[in-house]
This record gives structure tokens, C-alpha cells and sequence, in this order.
């Protein structure tokens, strides 16, 4: 399993499209807006991709409302998605670390591997499988039946565990 690092920062909005048959893709939402243009730039080091994705100010021509996100499922994550609105459907990909800054949502599966965090910084909605064992540290509201420690919640499931950190914002979780 190939391993990468992605930084993306769009000041709209930022919704996650599906899988990519290459190793990741981001392409401009077809509706009309004030963002430009992904720029992207990657480097490769044994092995290893880290990707960064920003804005272009140079096409004032091809503005969009934001981006759309595509991610290889066959590789293992590690990214930083900063928008004004994030809508992430990212249950079927295998990730060890992500930061979410930005208000939205965010689906997810059950983690494919022991070293799962999550950071949050914004309002974020989580939708979470019945099944899966959840850990949050911060401010955050849960369904009833979690178990709450102080300033820590935890939801029993099935290993491995997600483990969110909250430190700006709310995390609002839900079964599904």
C-alpha cells in the first residue's frame, strides 16, 4: 500500500467526489463561483507522496464554487483539508491522520488500521457506522448510550478506534 500526505486549502467549498484510478485528483465543481483553480505540487521521497493543493489567482476566466477531492482508496492517508464548507464522504479510504479546518461534514467507515486521528477545527457533523468504536476529547455532542469521562466520550464498537480531537468548534456525531 502506497503511502501519501495531502494539504488542501480552498477558501469555498470542498466535497469529496469518489474514488481516483490515480493517486489523487482535484478538479474545480462545475458551478459557478469566485474560487480559481486548483494549483497542485507534489514531491515523492521513498516512496512516500506529499502533496500540497492551493488556489490560482492567475485564471480569472475559470472560477468555481470549489473543488472536488478524488483519492486513490488503495493508498494510506494522511491529510489537511481547510475549506469554508466541507461535505467528505471518506468511508472507504484508509487514512492514519486527518485534519479537518472548516465547518461541514464528514462520513466515515470503519478505520482499516490501528493509527486513526482525527483533529477538528470547526462545526463538523460525523456520521459514524453502528458498529465502530469511537474515542473524542473536546467539545462534541453524542448520541445517547455513549459513555462520557470528564471531558472525553467514547462510543464501544469494534477495533480498531477513531480517535477525534476537537480543538476549535463542535463535533456532532451520529449513528448510522
Amino acid at each position: 500500500v502506497m503511502s501519501g500526505a495531502l494539504t488542501l486549502s480552498v477558501p469555498g467549498d470542498l466535497i469529496f467526489g469518489g474514488p481516483s484510478g490515480v493517486t489523487f485528483a482535484v478538479e474545480p465543481q462545475r458551478v459557478g463561483g469566485e474560487i480559481g483553480p486548483p494549483q497542485v505540487s507534489t514531491k515523492t521521497t521513498d516512496g512516500a507522496l506529499a502533496g500540497a493543493v492551493v488556489e490560482r489567482n492567475d485564471a480569472p476566466w475559470f472560477l468555481s464554487k470549489g473543488w472536488v477531492l478524488r483519492l486513490n482508496p488503495d493508498h494510506a492517508w494522511d491529510l489537511e483539508l481547510e475549506a469554508e464548507s466541507l461535505h467528505l464522504d471518506l468511508s472507504g479510504l484508509n487514512f492514519g491522520r486527518l485534519v479537518l479546518i472548516g465547518d461541514g461534514s464528514l462520513t466515515l467507515g470503519r478505520p482499516l488500521s490501528g493509527q486513526n486521528q482525527i483533529v477538528v477545527r470547526g462545526d463538523i457533523s460525523i456520521s459514524v457506522p453502528e458498529s465502530a468504536a469511537v474515542e473524542v476529547v473536546g467539545s462534541a455532542q453524542v448520541p445517547e448510550g455513549w459513555i462520557q469521562d470528564g471531558d472525553t466520550q467514547l462510543k464501544v464498537g469494534v477495533s480498531p478506534l477513531w480517535h477525534v480531537v476537537v480543538e476549535e468548534g463542535t463535533a456532532t456525531f451520529l449513528d448510522r
